[in-house]
């Protein structure tokens, strides 16, 4: 879901091509990355990918095709699972669910098999996996924070309330992104981040409703004016929430250090995954192997 801070952000995104993120380390939330390839990557009656056993595979088309393009664009990525979610996150799932069996997609269902599916086809195209501690939002952000990264890609802006330094948004044609960077978000909305976390919160978030009636113009206003204990305690009584405890959450969420081992690059696992077992096309499979391993052979100070 995310807070609504797309209307005051946008104004300050720059497009970025892909190739000037060669040699970088790019981070991505998993879950909410499987939620979006079940979404879009349909029949054109809008069914799901499926395999001649009936399994579903949009999730694995999406993983292989789309990811493939950061590989051969020497991008290397680390892919954060959730891990436990913190109790007051159960309410906004279940108003989600609510609202997404109102729509279009309400058959849209994320289980474990797909994602363990979906780790064992990254493990086997090079691809750090991890579960975080708790948020995987929260733990790929983190990684941004400290230098082990240099961006999350995201399809929201809540990552900048768990304080990721920048932020790669809508992969467009061309091979293109939208890129926006914390400190500029910072400046350009004259705020500090505890106060961005705050106007996240009166908007809405993962974890709280936000507040009727107040918007991102609004909402900046007040931050702005009013102190943090005042905005947290409207947001407790509004939300009927316990609003520090998600604030701290986003300051200080549970994260974890990450090894950089990335696992190698397996044609062979890639060819049994998609075409044996789920009956891909074996020519387009082997085309982005060759192109993955064209790239790989091409070896840079980046992969020493």
């Amino acid at each position: 879901m995310g807070s609504d801070l797309k209307r005051l952000i946008e104004p300050i995104a720059q497009t970025v091509h892909i190739s000037k993120l060669s040699n970088r380390i790019i981070t991505i939330d998993g879950n909410n990355m499987i939620y979006q390839f079940l979404a879009a990557i349909r029949t054109s009656d809008g069914e799901y990918l499926r395999d001649q056993k009936g399994e579903i595979t949009s999730h694995l088309s999406g993983a292989f095709y789309r990811l493939s393009n950061f590989l051969i664009n020497r991008i290397k990525l680390i892919v954060v699972f959730d891990g436990k979610p913190p109790y007051f996150k159960r309410a906004e799932i279940e108003k989600r669910i609510l609202a997404r069996s109102k729509t279009q997609y309400r058959d849209m269902v994320f289980t474990d098999t797909m994602k363990e599916e979906t780790i064992e086809l990254l493990n086997a195209m090079g691809i750090i996996t991890i579960i975080a501690p708790s948020e995987g939002e929260a733990q790929a952000s983190y990684l941004t924070r400290v230098g082990t990264a240099y961006a999350i890609n995201s399809q929201d802006y809540d990552s900048f309330l768990f304080g990721a330094k920048r932020i790669l948004r809508n992969y467009y044609g061309e091979n293109r992104f939208e890129f926006v960077e914390l400190d500029s978000v910072l400046k350009h909305l004259n705020i500090d981040h505890e106060q961005l976390i705050l106007l996240g919160m009166l908007i809405g978030t993962d974890f709280n409703t936000g507040i009727d009636g107040i918007g991102p113009i609004r909402g900046l206003e007040m931050v702005r004016k009013m102190s943090k204990s005042e905005i947290l305690d409207m947001i407790s009584k509004d939300n009927g929430v316990d609003a520090m405890e998600i604030f701290e959450f986003f300051l200080n969420p549970p994260v974890k250090d990450v090894k950089l081992d990335f696992p190698s690059f397996d044609p062979d696992r890639l060819r049994e995954i998609l075409v044996t077992r789920h009956g891909f096309s074996a020519q387009r499979v082997e085309n982005v192997i060759n192109s993955i391993q064209k790239v790989r052979k091409e070896r840079t100070v980046f992969d020493l």
